[in-house]
């Protein structure tokens, strides 16, 4: 039975991290999939919540897709410049860049977006 449920519970999170990760363009779509994955689990209740930092907030799935631009700015397809991928405030490399190493954006979002679609640029 608990093995049903949580099936179930899977199949419900991956649909949602589906629906949200659509929100990316094709290029950006794996790495926003990943990172929603990440920012998603499921409460006491069985039902899904939003994490910061690995611990539940208040914030319901609505709000966190608003929240999505703001979050991976550089992954959602509204927010990429229509002279290319690397216009904007991060620059490739430099004080101020896209970090080398996951490691180095120390659970920032916006950084470990700008990694991720720094990734998928070069086809790494």
């Amino acid at each position: 039975m608990d093995e049903l449920s949580g099936s179930i519970k899977q199949k419900e999170k991956t649909a949602v991290v589906n629906d949200l990760a659509s929100m990316g363009t094709d290029s950006t779509r794996a790495a926003l999939k990943r990172l929603i994955d990440q920012d998603l689990d499921f409460g006491e209740d069985g039902s899904l919540v939003v994490l910061e930092n690995g611990k539940a907030t208040s914030i319901n799935l609505d709000e966190y897709k608003g929240k999505l631009k703001e979050l991976y700015p550089y992954l959602i397809s509204e927010s990429h410049g229509k002279g290319g991928g690397r216009s904007g405030a991060l620059g490739s490399g430099g004080s101020g860049g896209v970090p080398a190493t996951l490691e180095e954006c120390k659970g920032d979002k916006k950084l470990e977006a700008a990694y991720f679609n720094n990734q998928l640029s070069q086809g790494n």
